[in-house]
């Protein structure tokens, strides 16, 4: 019920005894806009017309928020890290410019994870879930700090799991989603499952 709320209000409508109203156009029941952030890599990136016909989903998300009530901003980068997002240097993500972006009120929706394996690694080198986790609860803490609230996004699945003509949640990134569900209840954030939504509709 919470994100059905949420989702109504954002689209311009609130549940008012039972029934959905516009909240209308006049500067008096007119909300303040408010941003939406996206953080994430490839599968939410805005890839140039070169890449037609390859997609990600953030180019399409703005569409479903009333642009009278909600600023989209797509901050995703192919190829990002929660590392590579914390570190300017990487030229991978630049979490600080989003960081300062956001006002009260404002949603981030946090979906970076799928090359963590390959950035956010322990002293051995191998991947760190700690230190991955750690990363997500510095933009978390970050957001909240700021008055906003944090959205979890399982990271879409690659077209190219089929098994018996269904598309298979892709093991390395259903791994990493987890991580990020598991965060979400820790925190009662919204956590919203792509994978399990696009293989449950194809």
């Amino acid at each position: 019920l919470k994100l059905t709320e949420e989702i109504a209000r954002l689209k311009g409508f609130a549940w008012v005894d039972g029934k959905l109203v516009s909240l209308g156009d006049s500067d008096e029941t007119k909300p303040k806009k408010i941003n939406v952030f996206l953080i994430g890599s490839s599968s939410a990136f805005n890839w140039p017309v070169r890449h037609y016909p390859g997609e990600g989903y953030g180019k399409f998300l703005g569409d479903y928020f009333n642009p009278d009530y909600v600023n989209f901003v797509n901050n995703a980068v192919s190829g990002a890290s929660s590392t590579t997002f914390l570190d300017d240097d990487k030229h991978l993500g630049n979490w600080p410019a989003t960081r300062d972006a956001i006002q009260p009120g404002d949603y981030v929706i946090i979906e970076v994870g799928a090359n963590d394996p390959k950035h956010t690694k322990d002293a051995e080198g191998n991947f760190s879930p700690e230190k991955y986790k750690e990363n997500i609860m510095i933009m978390h803490n970050d957001v909240i700090s700021r008055g906003g609230h944090v959205v979890y996004a399982a990271a879409s699945s690659p077209v190219t799991n089929i098994k018996n003509g269904k598309i298979m949640p892709e093991p390395s990134r259903a791994e990493i989603s987890l991580y990020r569900k598991e965060i979400a209840k820790q925190t009662n954030s919204v956590y919203i499952d792509c994978v399990q939504a696009v293989c449950d509709y194809f």
